[in-house]
């Protein structure tokens, strides 16, 4: 049944990202592909043993409708190095904290809102919330929050200013499939 559900979920956002014309880009690619990663909630057990602790009621997590500015500040040092320097050229002979305030600073965007309909991408049950930053050539920054207090955050600036929350860096394939995943626990 909780397949079914799944499978179903996957084929309605399918349906709706064809009915309101969205573009087909690879941007759009990348978000489809890491909100499928996302709502398999082996995915996310296998990155954190909190997620273990999360109920199947909690997949697919809700998707907000706009799209942040998202920091690397907190976020685990290794996959900077890894995956995120190398893909900038020119900044990689820099330490990892200099790095940090010039790629915050380069990548800062006004939020936008980018996904039309956002009932699609509701779960009522769920506490779990997803936000996305603007995808790079082969990765895509996120933050997933925990609603605790079923506040029903609507958007980025009404999550608790004081929790743990989870930065994740999704990697790409060239058919802009995940193919990596990394998420660590950020503490508050």
């Amino acid at each position: 049944m909780k397949i079914f559900l799944c499978l179903w979920v996957f084929i309605f956002i399918d349906i709706n990202l064809k009915a309101q014309n969205f573009d087909t880009s690879i941007i759009n690619k990348k978000y489809l592909s890491a909100i499928k990663y996302v709502s398999k909630s082996k995915n996310l057990k296998n990155a954190d043993n909190f997620f273990k602790k999360i109920s199947k009621r909690n997949y697919p997590p809700n998707i907000l409708t706009e799209i942040y500015p998202i920091s690397l500040i907190m976020l685990n040092k290794n996959v900077i190095e890894e995956v995120i320097k190398p893909d900038t050229g020119n900044f990689s002979k820099i330490k990892v904290n200099e790095f940090i305030l010039l790629y915050d600073k380069e990548h800062y965007f006004e939020p936008e809102n980018y996904f039309k309909d956002d009932s699609c991408f509701k779960n009522k049950k769920s506490q779990l919330y997803l936000v996305f930053s603007k995808p790079e050539e082969k990765y895509l920054l996120a933050e997933l929050y925990v609603d605790y207090y079923n506040n029903k955050p609507s958007d980025y600036q009404s999550f608790p200013k004081f929790g743990s929350y989870f930065k994740i860096v999704f990697l790409f394939d060239d058919n802009y499939r995940v193919i990596s995943f990394f998420c660590n626990q950020v503490h508050q």
